[in-house]
């Protein structure tokens, strides 16, 4: 196994999440959104997925 090219992968891999992670938090800066009303967002949305994959 070459580890530096494992190393650099994994290197690579954790700054592009880091960049998107810096994106988002620019993106939702400014945003009234509060931790509530992504949570009450987040059951609705599981909701829908789970009926639309049930079925109904």
């Amino acid at each position: 196994m070459n580890w530096s090219e494992e190393t650099r992968r994994f290197l690579q891999e954790k700054l592009k999440r880091l960049k998107a992670l810096k994106t988002l938090d620019d993106l939702l800066r400014n945003s009234e959104l509060t931790e509530q009303d992504i949570e009450k967002m987040a059951v609705q949305l599981k909701k829908e997925a789970w009926q639309r994959h049930a079925g109904h």
